[in-house]
């Protein structure tokens, strides 16, 4: 199974990002891992990833930066 990131979610105009964000979020509300990212910090995280300046290893270390 291929793993996907933001860039790679298909989705109407400009919803990449946000669908992308939100996604994150609900996988790891249901794998138990609380997180709680600022709204600044969840921007930069989807702007970055979209555009292919971050990758796995960041976003990885995004979670564990923001784990409450």
């Amino acid at each position: 199974m291929k793993n996907l990131t933001i860039k790679d979610i298909i989705y109407i105009n400009d919803g990449n990002k946000r669908v992308g964000c939100i996604v994150l979020l609900t996988l790891c509300h249901k794998n138990n891992i609380p997180i709680k990212p600022s709204q600044k910090d969840l921007i930069s995280l989807g702007l970055g990833v979209a555009s292919g300046f971050l990758g796995k290893d960041d976003i990885k270390s995004f979670i564990i930066k923001h784990k409450r």
